[in-house]
């Protein structure tokens, strides 16, 4: 028990060092490692190996999938299953892997739903951060709630839009979009040049005058050298069903991770 303790110090205290020398996911390299980062329990980065550097990286080592990958591996499955078993309260399921680390072991960033044990069950989204040490041990790091009206961003300027409310959308839509949400992503991503979008998750629903809808997706930058970030993206699809991107926003995976 000792050593676990040990171990979670040093998870969070690595990561609190990573977000201070950060302010946004995408266009930096890995940290260097010193002495003190290669203890097993460590957020901060190490040498990738030749496999895990033809992914893109994000800031202290992190990197994202690109979307050429299965949501999880079966290896992933099994990391997260042994992090969360035993949690009383709430029952998490893994929707897919956010990204990976490579320490003295790896690191895991999920994106999960979480529903509650109670009478009036409750689901949310989370991002739940797991360790798997050299011997295969598995400890859970961190689960951080998304708040999907004030979620966190890498653009600090964006502002939180709770008009209406956000509801999510129903559990066996937990990896594809509903059809409707997927066909109106489909339309409105033609016209839109920033960022070629590629969705992972609807989150959830607002209704407004029509209906809003925030989706996480992977994306690549229409700038020569961008890396794949992830994104938080508000669909607005109109009364008469035309569909619009309104908002883009950097999905601030680093922030989660902080615990």
């Amino acid at each position: 028990m000792g050593e676990m303790l040990i171990m979670k110090r040093n998870v969070y205290a690595a990561v609190a060092g990573t977000l201070l020398a950060t302010i946004a996911l995408a266009g930096c390299g890995g940290v260097a490692p010193t002495s003190s980062q290669t203890d097993s329990g460590s957020l901060a980065s190490q040498s990738s190996s030749s496999a895990e550097a033809s992914s893109e990286q994000l800031a202290g080592g992190w990197h994202v999938y690109d979307g050429t990958t299965p949501a999880c591996t079966n290896e992933e499955k099994a990391v997260f299953s042994k992090a969360t078993e035993g949690q009383s309260g709430v029952g998490y399921e893994l929707v897919r892997t956010l990204g990976t680390q490579v320490v003295a072991g790896k690191n895991y960033a999920f994106l999960a739903r979480g529903t509650t044990t109670t009478a009036e069950p409750a689901t949310s989204w989370y991002v739940v951060v797991a360790y798997q040490d050299l011997s295969g041990n598995v400890s859970l790091s961190s689960i951080q709630p998304i708040d999907l009206a004030n979620p966190k961003t890498t653009d600090k300027t964006a502002s939180a839009n709770t008009v209406g409310g956000w509801e999510l959308c129903p559990p066996s839509n937990a990896v594809l979009e509903p059809k409707e949400v997927a066909d109106a992503f489909g339309k409105a991503s033609e016209g839109y040049a920033g960022v070629a979008l590629s969705p992972i998750a609807t989150l959830g629903s607002q209704v407004v005058s029509g209906a809003n809808y925030l989706v996480l997706c992977e994306g690549m930058p229409a700038t020569q050298g961008a890396k794949e970030q992830l994104y938080l993206v508000t669909l607005y699809v109109d009364p008469q069903g035309t569909a619009t991107i309104s908002e883009v926003r950097g999905f601030d995976l680093l922030g989660y991770l902080a615990g």
